[in-house]
């Protein structure tokens, strides 16, 4: 079932790749805006997914995957949950590294969640076990919407109107 996960975060980078070339030749405020927005509809298949995955039946994961893997439905229903944010993180992305060339803020991103994904998972496997490492994921991929849409804030207000 992660093999699903796998392929709807897929789909997300896939989606990156087509709007990259009208995110590199957008210049102002309002065609950044307008790109978000696009985006933000693009990637609603992608979370959609995610979240079908979470309100699934557990007959239906059965079905799918055989009782054999029943134990892994409700981890997968988790990373289902921490995972529905990252196609939107994938796509403000894009404004960083295309539009306004500042490539340091995926550095910060990739930072933030390692440190949070490894202490976190440090600190908790021994207690919650599996449902650890969905749980960090969840807080890193909060914490990594929070920075990015600060610091798009901070640098669309920079962009020119028009």
């Amino acid at each position: 079932s992660q093999k699903i996960l796998l392929a709807v975060v897929t789909s997300s980078d896939s989606i990156t790749q087509v709007l990259s070339p009208q995110f590199a030749q957008a210049r102002t405020y309002v065609e950044v805006r307008t790109l978000l927005k696009h985006m933000a509809t693009y990637m609603l298949l992608p979370a959609s997914l995610f979240a079908g995955g979470i309100l699934l039946p557990k007959e239906v994961y059965t079905l799918v995957f055989s009782a054999q893997y029943d134990t892994s439905t409700a981890v997968t229903k988790a990373l289902s949950l921490a995972y529905i944010i990252t196609p939107f993180i994938s796509g403000i992305l894009l404004v960083f590294l295309y539009t306004i060339k500042k490539p340091r803020y995926l550095l910060m991103t990739n930072a933030l969640l390692c440190t949070i994904i490894l202490s976190m998972n440090y600190h908790f496997i021994p207690s919650l076990r599996l449902f650890a490492a969905p749980i960090a994921y969840g807080v890193a991929h909060v914490a990594v919407g929070v920075f990015l849409l600060g610091a798009l804030k901070y640098e669309m207000r920079l962009l020119p109107k028009e």
